[in-house]
């Protein structure tokens, strides 16, 4: 029987002949033979073999002796954990061996390259490591038994520097064949990377072949331990420490110099920005072609810095002349470079609303004439400025927040002050011609819009809206000419009619447009009350009581613009008596204690005329017809008979006559400019027309003008009252407020509908305080309290 010591001895040579024949295994890897499956088995097998034979142990003898013949009768049916328990003693010493064989071969490799430069060096490292690279691939493959027991062991046990053997082969590969070579192979790396920045033909498979082995080799231990290096990525560390540091510094060096040389030659802003523009899409490129992605962030901070940040001085002297030339793709192209850098714009904002400022109000200035006449033509120019440097703003300025805040300070500046605006007469010109552009496009006219084309019209006078200051005057032109509108019939469409109305209350509020709709509501009620009054009609059992076709409406007083009459004499046709007689009847028994005020002047009627040669019906106003059916008396009178006749106004009788003589319905001894009231007007019998329907209702500037002068009383009335109401509701809740802070937190409050006036602020106060709604604090005289 032999004794254990005899025992050990024939294992060990057992293992060393094992490891001879792996030893041949792997160099024919290394060296790139032809490897069957077979011989691949075989080396499996030989590492397995290694594995489980018993080690040799100090002692020689005992327990350990016994466990391993224990273990080795077990070999042919042993199961997989008493195999990881026996490989457990003889896997150090494979890995060791094969860690030392590792380490030979790359001494010799790298003595073959010590002598290498430049991309021949380059060269070499790349065909070695991929020579290198796939040769511990299959050796990792063969050694799996290896790493799923001793290996996989050592590492749950916490031991340090131990790894699978192909992380194991990229360990021994950086420390004996990458420190001493990597040097020069990255510096000529990055000589090929500045070659391809200068647009010469290179192999970029070369850079990226190295890219990639840095990547793979993973983490870099012997980094030092910085906050930079801290924040890093660890399973990048070489390539970042090795590579990327070095690539970084080489980019700025590169395009500092190319930045200076280019802004420094003959060549412009505008070119340097398309090179730009240019640098940084190749620098893209070049990380997707051969970087790691993880260098983007860092590139292109790089990039910036150098090509942007420290050009932003030629950049912004260079803005105002791109603006002053339009040059819109030049200043899309520098905002896009200069947002990169965050809030870098220095004074381009206040640039541009400068500059559309002025092109607004030089604009106005050369179409003066046009837009002091028609309110068209005063939208249309605002609108032009408008469109286009919106445009602008939306294509070179990416809608920036702060490009459209610039924008909208401009339309306000050149809106709300230019040169028609300046005007004595035209101080709030822009929110009346704003009413008025609107009354244009919502009134029947020659030409009506489709819904969807008048819908953007309004949506563009909404966008002028938002600029006026003065909303509180639009508001009240709008209403007057709403009105207007309603009470004549002459809305084009009820639906956009709703429509803007709808638009108000979303820029303004329901308090804005609350007399709108209920004016819309007495329409409704209108239409309601007719029908009822041709039922009570009936009932009465009146036999068509008022001879003509009679339509009425009634508005509720406080919501419609309008005042009483001031021909409050005006005597009425004898043909209309019995109709306001007959429904002021049927009135006062429907709603007792209500009193009517008529409207004459807003009233109108259809008269049909028999007295010439063809049959024609006149579309009339009230007053109008009172004049023109005192001819079923006579055909001639003085303009003066005509006055005391209808009762009305010299100045109104004499406009009416004017309208008649421009329709040659009447004629007189006097031209039209002319007439006096000893002016006879006769009926001019020869009277003719095309049309056999002739619509002669047209506004009289004497009414008109009365209008405009209760409008903008009605204005300052209102701003008056609503001052007063802010400083109220501040007071009542503040108790105590100095008296700028009062002033501030009015303007405030009023800024959304007008801009209050310092003198009428000061004006409401002293009404407050004369009303005992507001006194000054004692022993403070420049501090108000709230009295209740």
């Amino acid at each position: 029987m032999a004794t254990a010591g005899n025992l050990l001895n024939g294992q060990q040579n057992d293992v060393e002949s094992i490891w001879l024949e792996l030893s041949h295994g792997i160099q024919d890897v290394y060296a790139h033979r032809e490897m069957t499956s077979e011989r691949f088995m075989q080396l499996y097998t030989h590492v397995y073999n290694y594995c489980t034979k018993s080690p040799s142990t100090p002692d020689g003898g005992g327990a350990g002796s016994r466990r391993s013949a224990r273990i080795r009768r077990r070999v042919p049916g042993e199961t997989a954990s008493s195999a990881a328990f026996s490989s457990a003693f003889v896997g150090h010493d494979l890995y060791s061996k094969i860690r030392e064989f590792l380490k030979n071969y790359l001494a010799d490799l790298t003595k073959n390259g010590a002598d290498k430069m430049g991309e021949d060096l380059l060269t070499f490292y790349l065909r070695e490591w991929e020579r290198f690279t796939f040769s511990s691939k299959v050796m990792n493959g063969f050694c799996s038994y290896l790493n799923r027991h001793w290996v996989r062991r050592e590492c749950d046990e916490g031991r340090e520097h131990v790894y699978q053997i192909y992380q194991l082969a990229l360990d021994i590969w950086k420390e004996n064949f990458f420190e001493p070579l990597h040097g020069p192979a990255i510096a000529t790396v990055l000589q090929i990377i500045n070659r391809d920045r200068l647009g010469e033909m290179v192999n970029t498979g070369a850079i990226k072949g190295l890219v990639d082995s840095l990547v793979e080799l993973g983490t870099d231990r012997n980094a030092q331990d910085t906050p930079q290096n801290q924040n890093r990525n660890d399973d990048l560390g070489i390539y970042q420490r090795r590579f990327e540091d070095s690539f970084i510094t080489e980019t700025e060096s590169f395009y500092s110099k190319e930045s200076i040389e280019f802004l420094h030659s003959d060549k412009s802003v505008p070119e340097y920005l398309k090179k730009v523009d240019l640098r940084l899409l190749e620098e893209r490129r070049r990380v997707g072609l051969y970087l790691h992605a993880s260098t983007m962030d860092r590139l292109m901070r790089t990039c910036d810095t150098v090509l942007i940040e420290k050009q932003l001085a030629a950049l912004h002297d260079e803005f105002p002349k791109l603006l002053k030339a339009e040059r819109g793709d030049d200043m899309g192209r520098m905002y896009d470079l200069v947002a990169r850098l965050g809030d870098a714009f220095g004074n381009m904002r206040e640039l541009l609303q400068t500059h559309i400022a002025t092109q607004g109000s030089m604009a106005i200035h050369e179409h003066k004439d046009q837009c002091n006449k028609e309110p068209t033509e005063y939208i249309k120019t605002i609108l032009d400025v408008y469109n286009k440097f919106s445009g602008l703003v939306s294509t070179a300025f990416k809608q920036d927040p702060g490009f459209v805040a610039a924008l909208d300070r401009a339309c306000g500046t050149f809106i709300n002050s230019n040169e028609i605006t300046r005007d004595p007469k035209g101080a709030h010109k822009s929110p009346e011609m704003l009413a008025r552009y609107c009354d244009s496009l919502l009134k029947k006219t020659g030409k009506n819009y489709e819904d969807k084309e008048l819908d953007e019209l309004l949506n563009q006078a909404m966008v002028i809206f938002k600029f006026i200051e003065d909303k509180d005057v639009f508001q009240k032109y709008y209403s007057r000419m709403l009105a207007n509108r309603l009470v004549s019939s002459m809305s084009a469409s009820d639906d956009a009619e709703s429509s803007m109305i709808a638009k108000l209350k979303v820029a303004c509020g329901f308090e804005y447009i609350n007399k709108l709709q209920r004016m819309y509501q007495d329409i409704g009620l209108s239409k309601d009350m007719n029908e009822d009054l041709k039922q009570w009609l009936g009932r009465q059992q009146i036999a068509d009581p008022m001879k003509v076709d009679f339509y009425i409406m009634v508005l509720s007083y406080g919501s419609w613009p309008f005042s009483p009459d001031t021909n409050d004499g005006f005597l009425l046709p004898q043909v209309l008596e019995p109709c306001v007689n007959i429904f002021s009847q049927y009135y006062q028994e429907m709603h007792t204690g209500r009193k009517l005020n008529w409207l004459y002047s807003k009233s109108k009627g259809e008269v049909v005329a028999n007295c010439f040669g063809n049959k024609y019906t006149f579309v009339l106003s009230t007053y109008s017809i009172g004049v023109i059916t005192q001819y079923n008396t006579k055909d001639s009178y003085k303009l003066y008979e005509l006055s005391e006749a209808t009762q009305l106004r010299e100045d109104i009788v004499t406009q009416i006559v004017q309208l008649f003589m421009k329709a040659n319905l009447l004629k007189s001894n006097h031209a039209e400019d002319k007439l006096s009231l000893q002016s006879e007007i006769t009926l001019n019998k020869g009277y003719k027309n095309k049309r056999f329907k002739v619509n002669l209702m047209q506004p009289l500037k004497t009414e008109v003008k009365i209008e405009d002068e209760k409008t903008q009383a009605s204005v300052e009335d209102g701003r008056l009252m609503e001052c007063q109401a802010a400083i109220v509701r501040i007071m009542k809740a503040r108790k105590f407020l100095e008296h700028q802070n009062l002033l501030s937190e009015v303007i405030s409050q009023l800024n959304h509908r007008f801009k209050p006036s310092i003198p009428l602020i000061k004006k409401s106060i002293d009404i407050l305080i004369e009303r005992e709604y507001l006194g000054r604090k004692e022993g403070e005289h420049n501090t108000y309290e709230y009295r209740t």
